[in-house]
C-alpha cells in the first residue's frame, strides 16, 4: 500500500482523500494482535448529500458471502441505515492471491496493482450508498466489524 500518496486521488470517477486506515477486529487479527477495535463510531461526515462512496476491503481472504461488518449511516432526524458488508459482494481482500470482483451493483474494483516480486494482488473497493431520503441530513457514520475471519478496513469517505 505504499504505492497510495496521502493526498486526494480519483479511485473508479470518484475523489478520496486519504489520511489513515481504520483497521477493525477480525477473528485472525485477534489472535495474533488483538489490538484492532471492533468498531469505529461516531465518524463526523455532516452534510446535505445524494450518495456517499467509501473505500475499504478486508485484511484478508474469506468465504464468498461472509458478513464482514456493516455501515451504519445516523441522520439529523429519522431513522438509521444500515449497509452490511459481504465478502465478495461490497468488498474483498485488499492483499490477496485471487482479486474478487464485487457481485453488488452499488461495489466497484477502485484501484488494483500488481506488486512486483509478490505473490498477492493490491486492491481496494468502492462502495457507493444512494440516499433515498435527500431531505434528511446525514450526521455520522459508524463502521462495525462482524469479527469474522479477517476485519474490514476503511480508507476513505466521500459525501456527494
Amino acid at each position: 500500500m505504499n504505492a497510495l500518496p496521502v493526498k486526494m486521488m480519483d479511485f473508479a470517477g470518484v475523489p478520496f482523500e486519504i489520511r489513515g486506515v481504520v483497521q477493525l477486529a477480525g477473528h485472525e487479527s485477534r489472535l495474533r494482535r488483538a489490538t484492532f477495535p471492533e468498531a469505529a463510531r461516531g465518524i463526523l461526515v455532516s452534510g446535505d448529500c445524494r450518495r456517499v462512496h467509501f473505500l475499504h476491503g478486508t485484511d484478508g481472504e474469506q468465504p464468498r458471502g461472509t458478513l464482514v461488518g456493516r455501515i451504519i449511516l445516523h441522520f439529523e432526524v429519522g431513522p438509521a441505515e444500515e449497509i452490511p458488508l459481504r465478502y465478495g459482494e461490497s468488498l474483498g481482500a485488499i492483499f490477496s492471491g485471487d482479486r474478487v470482483v464485487p457481485g453488488s451493483e452499488t461495489s466497484v474494483i477502485a484501484w488494483a496493482r500488481e506488486a512486483e516480486g509478490q505473490f498477492r494482488h493490491h486492491t481496494l473497493y468502492r462502495t457507493t450508498w444512494t440516499n433515498s431520503r435527500e431531505e434528511a441530513r446525514l450526521v455520522m457514520v459508524d463502521y462495525e466489524s462482524a469479527v469474522a475471519r479477517q476485519g474490514p478496513c476503511l480508507l476513505a469517505i466521500t459525501l456527494e
